[in-house]
């Protein structure tokens, strides 16, 4: 995109011309729209990872609590009450794999929207060389870290944070 051909433009210049700090301002308005739908997509892949993990942890104790009902169930010679539990076990323990299909393609999605902000985030300092290139990586992983976006977007722009700093939550 316009950001990765700016970034090697910046690079070989500053290579040619033996510049070693160079601090710029980016007007990117189709890759800051872009970052804006990954960390959409991240904070919803979030928010399911965190709801399945809960489930997961509900059924957890579910067969737990099954488990023990057919062993009493066996061990009482109640055959067809064990054999009922067992079944309901066999149940769950379907939907569990269902479920952790399900958790193994969030992880992935979730991975590969990671990356792509990573990369983002590195393009953003590739446009910078120096000390400039290596605050704007910091006051990015700051602004993601106290999930300011405004302030992401910003730095990726301007190269510099602003003097509140990613702590503070524009809104």
């Amino acid at each position: 995109g316009d950001m990765e051909a700016l970034s090697d433009v910046i690079a070989h210049m500053a290579e040619y011309f033996k510049i070693d700090q160079l601090d710029t301002i980016a007007h990117v308005p189709q890759e800051l729209d872009r970052l804006g739908g990954v960390l959409g997509r991240v904070e919803g892949l979030q928010a399911a990872r965190a709801k399945m993990t809960a489930e997961m942890a509900d059924n957890s104790q579910l067969v737990k609590s099954l488990v023990l009902k057919a062993e009493e169930a066996r061990i009482l010679n109640r055959m067809s009450v064990a054999k009922q539990l067992f079944t309901q076990l066999q149940q769950l323990n379907q939907e569990m794999v269902g479920e952790y299909v399900k958790r193994c393609g969030n992880y992935d999605a979730l991975m590969a929207e990671l990356k792509d902000l990573n990369t983002s985030i590195q393009r953003a300092a590739n446009l910078r060389v120096g000390a400039s290139r290596t605050r704007v990586v910091s006051a990015c992983r700051q602004a993601l870290k106290a999930q300011n976006m405004p302030e992401l977007f910003k730095v990726i722009s301007t190269g510099h944070p602003s003097a509140s700093g990613a702590a503070t939550q524009n809104v």
